[in-house]
């Protein structure tokens, strides 16, 4: 019995090692590669209430929240936008924008933004006649530190046009795709 167990007992030993620097490898990859950090992203028409002397004439704006869910820190870089109606999606000629964030409104937190577990940032964007919403966008979201585009939901966005067709009927024209 024990020379069999002489026999034996080093090969059992490399097989458990071997089965621990996998699992040890496998978890390295998946938690340097697969778990990023998960951003997600809103899109509304909003007003805010306060001082007309910093907010101008009208304090409606167009924000854009973004939220860390985790697991680690993000950084929020800018906000992008495409034009990829389904015809354009079908020709492969999806065309990609960037949305210059208002940074002379003081209630604007400034690009890029670190973002910890947890944090939100509500981008305020002009809210006018001559704003993205009016044009033939179909997404709207961030890209993060990660180089990862993460795009608002549909629904918000369609919601967020809705408004301005209501709250501008004469000046806005029909996006052209």
């Amino acid at each position: 019995m024990a020379e069999l167990l002489q026999l034996w007992a080093p090969l059992a030993i490399s097989v458990l090692s071997l089965i621990v620097a996998s699992i040890a490898l496998g978890w390295n990859v998946y938690r340097d590669v697969v778990l990023k950090a998960r951003v997600k992203v809103s899109v509304s028409v909003v007003q805010v209430l306060g001082d007309r002397a910093h907010l101008g004439s009208d304090p409606s704006f167009i924000r854009v929240g973004v939220t860390n869910h985790g697991p680690g820190t993000v950084i929020a870089q800018m906000i992008i936008g495409q034009q990829a109606g389904l015809w354009r999606r079908l020709m492969r000629r999806t065309q990609y924008f960037v949305v210059m964030a208002d940074h002379t409104n003081p209630l604007n937190p400034k690009l890029p933004a670190k973002l910890e577990v947890a944090d939100t940032i509500s981008l305020l964007l002009p809210y006018n006649e001559k704003s993205f919403l009016n044009g033939a966008c179909t997404h709207i979201g961030v890209r993060d530190s990660f180089g990862r585009d993460h795009y608002a939901p549909q629904k918000q966005l369609v919601a967020a046009k809705e408004q301005l067709r209501k709250d501008f009927p004469s000046d806005v024209a029909r996006p052209q795709v």
